[in-house]
C-alpha cells in the first residue's frame, strides 16, 4: 500500500515481475509491471511498464514505458517511451520518444522524438517539436517558435532559430517595399527572418510595417546560393492623425546570393506580392524586384 507498509518491507531492493501499490511502491528492479496510485520507484532498472498517478522513477535505466500523471524520471537512460503531463527526464542515453505537456529533458544523446512545449537535449538525432527547442548538435529537425542549437545538420524551422554563427543583420530594398531592415536566423538549409520596413508603393513614406519570412537555402558552386522563401507583410500608417487603415500581403520569392567575404553576402531576387486584406491601395497582385546585403 505505502512502503514500508508492504509485502517487501524487509526486502526493499527485490527484483520482481509485478509491483502494485495504492500510494507508493518501492522495489529494487522491475521485470514486468509496476503500478502505483501516487508514485512508483525502482532503485535499479525497469524492463517493462512503470505506471503512476503522480511520478514514476527509476534509479537505473528504463526499457519499455514510463507513464505518469505528473513526471517520469529515468536516471540512467531510456529505451522506449516516457509519457507525462508535466516533466520527462532521462539522464542517460535516450532512444525512443518523450511526450509531455510541459517539458522533456534528455541530458545525453537523444535518438528519437521529443514532443512538448519545451524540449531540452544533448545531441539529437531525430525530431524536436515544441514551442522552445534546445539541443547541442542536431541531426534531424527542430520545429518550434524558438530553436536553439550549437549546430544543425538538417532543418530548424521556426520564427527564431539560433545556431552557431547563425544570426545575421540584413538590409534590402524593393520596388514595393522601399527600405527594409531585419535579422535573419540561418541554419545550413533553412532560415527565418524578422524585419521592418518604411515606405511602400501603396502609401509612399506615410507607413511602416512588419515582415516575417520562412525559407530554404541551396548552396551552389563558387560561393553562390539560391534561396526560396515565403513572406508575410503587415502595413500600417504612422503619421499622427492619419486614418488607421492597414494592409497585409504574402509573397513567394526567389533570390540568388553571392558570399564574397565572411559575413558579407549580396543578393538579388524577384517574386509576386499577393493581397490578403488591403485597405491602403489596390488589392491587386504585383511583381516585385529586390536586392540587399546580409552581414
Amino acid at each position: 500500500m505505502l512502503h514500508p507498509l508492504a509485502t517487501n518491507a524487509d526486502r526493499p531492493d527485490v527484483t520482481t515481475q509485478v509491483d502494485l501499490s495504492v500510494f507508493y511502491g518501492r522495489v529494487g528492479a522491475i521485470e514486468g509491471v509496476q503500478l502505483g496510485g501516487v508514485a512508483s520507484y525502482a532503485a535499479r532498472d525497469v524492463s517493462g511498464l512503470q505506471l503512476a498517478g503522480g511520478a514514476a522513477v527509476t534509479g537505473g535505466s528504463a526499457r519499455g514505458a514510463q507513464l505518469a500523471g505528473l513526471s517520469n524520471l529515468a536516471l540512467a537512460g531510456l529505451t522506449g517511451l516516457q509519457l507525462s503531463a508535466a516533466v520527462n527526464l532521462s539522464s542517460g542515453t535516450t532512444q525512443g520518444a518523450q511526450l509531455s505537456g510541459a517539458t522533456n529533458i534528455a541530458s545525453a544523446d537523444m535518438d528519437g522524438v521529443q514532443l512538448a512545449p519545451v524540449n531540452i537535449a544533448g545531441p539529437v538525432q531525430g525530431l524536436q517539436l515544441g514551442i522552445v527547442n534546445i539541443a547541442r548538435h542536431v541531426r534531424g529537425v527542430q520545429l518550434g517558435l524558438i530553436n536553439i542549437a550549437d549546430e544543425v545538420d538538417g532543418a530548424a524551422i521556426g520564427l527564431v532559430s539560433i545556431a552557431r554563427d547563425s544570426v545575421h543583420p540584413i538590409v534590402w530594398a524593393s520596388n514595393l517595399q522601399y527600405m527594409n531592415a531585419g535579422v535573419k536566423f540561418t541554419t545550413r538549409y533553412m532560415f527565418s527572418l524578422v524585419g521592418v520596413h518604411y515606405g511602400t508603393h501603396e502609401a509612399d513614406f506615410d507607413s511602416v510595417g512588419l515582415t516575417l519570412a520562412l525559407g530554404g537555402r541551396l548552396p551552389l558552386p563558387a560561393r553562390f546560393d539560391l534561396e526560396a522563401q515565403g513572406s508575410f507583410t503587415q502595413l500600417a500608417p504612422w503619421r499622427h492623425g492619419m486614418e488607421k487603415k492597414t494592409s497585409s500581403w504574402i509573397a513567394p520569392q526567389l533570390a540568388v546570393g553571392y558570399t564574397f567575404a565572411p559575413h558579407m553576402r549580396i543578393f538579388v531576387g524577384a517574386g509576386v506580392r499577393l493581397p490578403i486584406d488591403v485597405e491602403l491601395g489596390r488589392a491587386v497582385s504585383r511583381p516585385e524586384l529586390l536586392a540587399g546585403l546580409q552581414l
